[in-house]
C-alpha cells in the first residue's frame, strides 16, 4: 500500500491526510466509499478492520466486460452487518497469501487470507485500485472502472448471472 500502514501497527493517517487530493479522482462510488467517516474509525460498526474474507468471485458481465465480488462477512464482536463489495469492469485482480503456510500452525478451519486489516483505494487511468491488507501478510488488489460498497447480512447470490454491466449509469 502506498499511504496505509498496515505492519507493525495499523496507521490510515497518512491516506487519510492525502485523502483530499486523492478522493475527486476517485469514481464515484469509490470516492464515496473511501471518504465515509467511519471506513478508518475503528471504534466504529462500519469499519472495514477485522471483517472476515468468505468469498471472491469473477464473471463476465457482457459488452466484453468482467465483474468480481468480494464478500467480507462481519466480525461478531465488532459488526453488525457484512461488508458485500461489487466490481465494475475489471482488468486486473491480483491476490498474494503467505509463501509458507506450514511455518503456523493450521487447522482445517484455518484460515488463508484471515481477518481484513485495512484498505486503500487509489485512482488509476482505469478507475480506480482497491488493495486489500489482511492479517498473515496477505493482499488482495482488484484494478476496476468503479466499485459498489454495499454494508449487508445478506449478500447478494447472484454472481453467476449478474446483470448487464454495459456502462449504463442506471445500471447496478
Amino acid at each position: 500500500m502506498r499511504y496505509v500502514e498496515v505492519r507493525p501497527e495499523m496507521a490510515p493517517g497518512a491516506y487519510l491526510a492525502a485523502l483530499g487530493e486523492i478522493a475527486p479522482a476517485l469514481p464515484e462510488d469509490a470516492r464515496a466509499f473511501a471518504t465515509d467517516p467511519d471506513h478508518y474509525d475503528f471504534s466504529s460498526i462500519r469499519c472495514v478492520s477485522d471483517l472476515k474474507f468468505t468469498r471472491l468471485a469473477v464473471f463476465e458481465t457482457g459488452y466484453g466486460k468482467s465483474g468480481a465480488s468480494l464478500w467480507l462477512a462481519p466480525n461478531p464482536f465488532k459488526h453488525d452487518d457484512g461488508l458485500y463489495l461489487r466490481y465494475h469492469d475489471i482488468i486486473a485482480v491480483e491476490v498474494d497469501t503467505p509463501r509458507d503456510p506450514k511455518l503456523r500452525k493450521i487447522w482445517p478451519i484455518t484460515p488463508r487470507l484471515h481477518d481484513l486489516k485495512l484498505d486503500e483505494i487509489l485512482p488509476h487511468p482505469h478507475g480506480c485500485t482497491h488493495e486489500l491488507a489482511f492479517q498473515a501478510e496477505s493482499t488482495v488488489t482488484i484494478t476496476c472502472a468503479d466499485l459498489t460498497a454495499t454494508w449487508t447480512l445478506n449478500p447478494h447470490t447472484d454472481d453467476e448471472c449478474p446483470p448487464a454491466d454495459n456502462g449504463d449509469e442506471d445500471e447496478d
